[in-house]
């Protein structure tokens, strides 16, 4: 976890990771999230949801 290569936390601690990443490695663009592998369904489903309503908007820019 130290590496950044495993996450646990809050939206608002994966929102700080994130924004980190993208401090150190300007024009980054995309970043690939993905769960373990024999994690249930309903729990990477419930994962995506958190991530697509608290995570996600911190990064919405203008279309270009």
């Amino acid at each position: 976890m130290d590496l950044g290569s495993w996450f646990a936390g809050t939206p608002a601690q994966l929102v700080e990771m994130l924004k980190g990443f993208e401090e150190r490695y300007p024009g980054m663009e995309h970043i690939s999230l993905s769960s373990p592998i024999g994690t249930p369904k309903t729990t990477m489903l419930e994962q995506f949801q958190w991530i697509a309503e608290e995570v996600m908007p911190a990064f919405k820019t203008a279309r270009r």
